[in-house]
């Protein structure tokens, strides 16, 4: 799974952005993308916390408020989300 932002343009020229949570999987043989989640209506800081817990999946113990303190601390977490830690 990843999170992937991709822009549109309508024929009147308004430009769209979009956020969505994906995932690669083969069939007969090709690589192909399905949508899990439009996030386009999420906040930063809850994307910024939906893509540390997919980089993390495997090992969700280093999220603990030590570890987030000394190799996560970023502002655009800690300034609008705390991710269930309380800092």
């Amino acid at each position: 799974m990843y999170i992937a932002k991709s822009t549109s343009k309508s024929k009147s020229g308004k430009v769209y952005e979009s956020t969505l949570l994906r995932e690669s999987y083969r069939e007969n043989g090709k690589v192909k993308n399905r949508t899990l989640a439009n996030l386009s209506n999420s906040s930063e800081a809850e994307i910024a916390a939906i893509r540390l817990a997919l980089k993390y999946k495997d090992s969700l113990y280093l999220l603990s408020k030590d570890f987030f303190l000394k190799h996560l601390k970023t502002p655009e977490i800690t300034k609008e989300c705390s991710i269930g830690i309380d800092i």
